[in-house]
C-alpha cells in the first residue's frame, strides 16, 4: 500500500510539472543593422550611412536586444566580396543576414537637406523575407543622437533601459566614423586622432585607434592608446585585455 502511495504521489508530481508551460531560455534575437543610404552622395554628410547604423546598433545593444556588430558585418561582406558602402539589394542583405545568424535585418535611409535631418529604416524579417512598416524620424542633424535614439526604439522596442555612456560631441563623432570608413591607415588614424582632440574622453575611438596601430605592427603606439582609456568607463575591461595583447 505504501509503494502504491508513492508512485500516486509520483504520478501526480509528474503531471503537474507537464501542466507548466515550458519557459526556454532563449538567446536574444539576433538584428543586424546595415550602412543607411545617403541619396546624392553629399561629400558633407557620407559618413551618415554608416553613422546612424552604429547608433542603431549601439541602443540596442544597450537595452540587450542583441544586435551584431560592425566587425561580424565587416566578414561578411568581405566572404561576399561585397564594398563596405556599397548599395544592397534586398536579396543581397538578406544573404548577409543570413551569413552572420541573423534573424531580422534593418535598413534605411539618412538625408540632410541644410541642417534638416531625415532618418527612414525598416525591418526585414530574415525567415520571410518580408520588410515590416517603415519608421519616419525627422529632426536637426545637430539633434542626430536623439533622433536616431528615437527611430531604434521604434524599430526595436522593449528591453532593458540600462545606463548608457555618455555620447561624443557630434563633431567627434563624424570624425570617429570618418576613421572607420577610410581605406588607408594612415588616414585612418588621423581621422581618429582628430576625434579625440574634439573630445579626449572618446575612449571609443581610442580602441579603434589601436586596432589601426596594431595592424600597422606599432605596438607601442597601441599600447599607449589603449591605457589612456578611462579605467571607470565602459570600454576599460576591453581597453585592459587590449593592454594585454600589446
Amino acid at each position: 500500500r505504501g509503494m502504491t502511495l508513492m508512485l500516486l504521489c509520483a504520478a501526480l508530481a509528474g503531471a503537474a510539472a507537464a501542466a507548466q508551460p515550458a519557459v526556454p531560455d532563449l538567446p536574444p534575437p539576433r538584428i543586424l543593422v546595415v550602412p543607411f543610404e545617403t541619396p546624392g552622395r553629399d561629400g558633407r554628410t557620407y559618413w551618415l550611412g554608416e553613422g546612424v547604423a552604429l547608433l542603431i546598433a549601439d541602443d540596442i545593444n544597450a537595452r540587450g536586444l542583441g544586435a551584431i556588430l560592425r566587425a561580424s558585418r565587416e566578414r561578411a561582406y568581405d566572404q561576399l566580396h561585397l564594398p563596405a558602402s556599397a548599395v544592397l539589394s534586398r536579396a543581397t542583405v538578406i544573404k548577409v543576414g543570413e551569413i552572420v545568424g541573423a534573424a531580422q535585418v534593418i535598413v534605411g535611409e539618412v538625408t540632410v537637406e541644410a541642417d534638416a535631418l531625415t532618418v527612414r529604416a525598416r525591418p526585414i524579417r530574415i525567415d520571410v523575407g518580408r520588410a515590416d512598416a517603415e519608421v519616419v524620424e525627422r529632426g536637426n542633424l545637430a539633434d542626430l543622437f536623439s533622433v536616431v535614439q528615437k527611430a531604434a526604439r521604434r524599430l526595436v522596442p522593449g528591453g532593458a533601459n540600462g545606463p548608457a555612456g555618455p555620447a561624443p560631441s557630434l563633431q567627434a563623432f563624424e570624425q570617429y566614423v570618418k576613421g572607420l570608413l577610410a581605406e588607408q591607415p594612415a588616414s585612418q588614424a588621423s581621422f581618429l586622432e582628430a576625434a579625440l582632440k574634439l573630445d579626449p574622453g572618446y575612449d571609443r575611438a581610442r580602441l579603434a585607434l589601436w586596432e589601426v596601430r596594431t595592424a600597422l605592427a606599432d605596438h607601442a603606439a597601441a599600447l599607449a592608446a589603449a591605457r589612456a582609456v578611462r579605467d571607470t568607463g565602459r570600454w576599460s575591461r576591453r581597453a585592459k585585455f587590449l593592454s594585454a595583447v600589446s
